[in-house]
């Protein structure tokens, strides 16, 4: 199977924009520490890893699927 290219990246600094929502209270209403969400919420959506119970948090505090959060950018190299 071809590599299709693009990366995975996090849309959450949109969707707090969106909804009006400062990372601070995020990190208020999810339980998870602010500096978790700052690292999920860098200007280029890039993130490292993300564990399912910090999604889920995150999408029960936003009342969202996790579909909501990702995206995937064009862009990469083929095999």
């Amino acid at each position: 199977m071809p590599y299709v290219g693009g990366m995975v990246r996090l849309r959450l600094r949109k969707l707090l924009q969106a909804k009006g929502l400062t990372p601070y209270r995020l990190a208020k209403t999810s339980g998870l520490s602010l500096k978790t969400i700052y690292k999920l919420t860098r200007e280029d959506g890039r993130f490292d890893r993300i564990a399912a119970d910090t999604m889920a948090r995150i999408c029960q505090s936003l009342d969202c699927q996790p579909g909501d959060l990702l995206e995937l950018s064009p862009g990469g190299r083929r095999c």
